[in-house]
């Protein structure tokens, strides 16, 4: 067991090498947004550069409170907490932002509190009328027959059901625990690897214009490196 363990970490860990590489790779450099373009036949002349995007001036005139308090009072925006409905007059969820159950914007539907267990979920949705399914409340809601336009299936136990009402839905454990602990502590080591190499860095390069500063302090030349040298004593002696 703790082979395997051991296999599946360094199996994340090096995925997740191999990822933040090509991440780096696909990051757009300074060069690569510079792109000169043509079109068709265009001579080298008609050929045009992008300009860099630039974000536009603050205004001189920021909004003021009774600006803000009229756009909060807008009917766009006091209607984007009403019930919607759909052409056939059936009630649709709310903001997909919102609870489904007690209607609270405050967390999502599997962080309920007022209804925390799948059962507790599957009796609000019974008691309004709604669909298991599709949660939604349309006259073709019978019980016993399920719903006619949707034919979703849960993923863990396989019942017509949404995943918010299965009872057999539990947070991952074992080895797939692991494995995210493993991704976790992978990240943070790539974090600290970048941060010791970055500060490595600036303290050779601190190093090197120190030396550079007491030789030019000196008066003595700096010492070339020994490629330069060999070039040198190679030149003059094919002269």
């Amino acid at each position: 067991m703790d082979r395997i363990l051991l296999e599946i970490g360094f199996s994340c860990l090096v995925a997740v090498l191999i990822i933040d590489k090509i991440v780096q790779w696909l990051r757009p450099s300074p060069v690569n947004l510079h792109v000169v373009y043509s079109v068709g036949t265009q001579t080298e002349a008609e050929r045009k550069v992008p300009q860099p995007m630039v974000a536009p001036p603050p205004s001189e005139h920021p909004p003021s409170y009774e600006d803000l308090h009229r756009v909060r009072r807008s009917p766009v925006r006091a209607r984007r907490n009403e019930p919607r409905t759909d052409e056939r007059g059936r009630q649709t969820p709310l903001n997909h932002r919102a609870c489904l159950f007690c209607r609270m914007q405050s967390h999502g539907p599997l962080e309920c509190p007022t209804y925390p267990t799948a059962e507790q979920r599957a009796n609000i949705l019974r008691s309004r009328g709604a669909c298991t399914q599709c949660c939604l409340v349309h006259p073709h809601n019978i019980p016993g027959r399920g719903c006619p336009e949707t034919r979703r299936m849960c993923g863990t136990c396989r019942p017509p059901h949404i995943d918010w009402l299965c009872p057999n839905r539990r947070k991952p454990s074992g080895v797939y625990a692991l494995a995210n602990v493993a991704l976790l502590v992978a990240g943070a080591i790539i974090g600290v690897a970048r941060v010791a190499w970055r500060f490595l860095r600036a303290c050779a390069q601190s190093d090197r214009n120190n030396s550079n500063n007491e030789v030019a302090a000196a008066g003595v030349a700096p010492e070339e490196p020994p490629e330069i040298q060999h070039e040198e004593t190679l030149r003059n002696n094919e002269e």
